[in-house]
């Protein structure tokens, strides 16, 4: 559904119909529902009362922008915005000490993969890190993936990611043996790099040499 602005505000059934309608119009608010009664209501202006207590509004995009805002609603008065804060995926993970996103480049990596996966728990990442330990907080979010990782719910379908996973959970490795690993693969990276652009121009003919199984180029005497 968009809420704005007027001119486009409505429901549409699918995202291509939703992204074609809102594409290159500034100021465009839209976002996924539920049900159509749910999207009627909210055009309605129909809200909902919520309960007393601290609440974490977390959204992403795929372009790996993220967005939190805490709200706290106390018992006889009106919500009021506790923080509000707009960051990116790398700016959210870098220095967070997770082994699989270690570097500005490891996120942008993932980034590229998940899309709005990471910055959906990115701001998810964020929002508890903003909230008081120890306090109890209730997470708004329209991404079903934050609710099935919260649950336990949640999948990742990179092999590498769940061979991870495994690992740790056998205790056959840690996370500083992760993070070693991926520090040793950046240098072969940063080194074979280095090389390539010292490295003149190659000639016409052997511009494609090593692409393709069979040439010969990549056997060893």
């Amino acid at each position: 559904m968009v809420t704005a602005p007027e001119r486009i505000r409505g429901i549409y059934a699918s995202w291509p119909e939703c992204r074609a309608v809102v594409k290159g119009v500034s100021g465009a608010r839209y976002q996924a529902v539920a049900s159509r009664e749910q999207a009627q209501a909210m055009l309605r202006g129909e809200g909902k009362e919520v309960p007393s207590g601290l609440y974490g509004f977390v959204d992403g995009n795929h372009l790996g922008g993220v967005g939190v805002v805490i709200v706290e609603r106390r018992e006889g008065e009106d919500p009021t915005v506790v923080d509000e804060i707009g960051m990116t995926v790398v700016q959210v993970f870098l220095g967070a000490g997770l082994p699989s996103l270690g570097s500005k480049k490891a996120i942008q990596t993932a980034l590229g993969k998940l899309r709005n996966i990471l910055a959906e728990l990115a701001a998810l990442y964020l929002a508890l890190t903003l909230v008081p330990e120890g306090s109890t907080v209730t997470v708004v979010h329209d991404y079903e993936g934050v609710g099935a990782w919260m649950e336990g719910r949640w999948k990742a379908k990179d092999a590498v990611v769940r061979f991870e996973k495994t690992l740790l959970e056998l205790g056959a490795a840690d996370p500083e043996d992760f993070e070693r690993i991926q520090q040793r693969v950046r240098q072969e990276i940063d080194v074979a790099v280095d090389e390539a652009e010292r490295s003149p121009m190659p000639r016409p003919e052997e511009a494609a040499m090593g692409l393709f199984a069979g040439d010969g180029f990549w056997e060893h005497p």
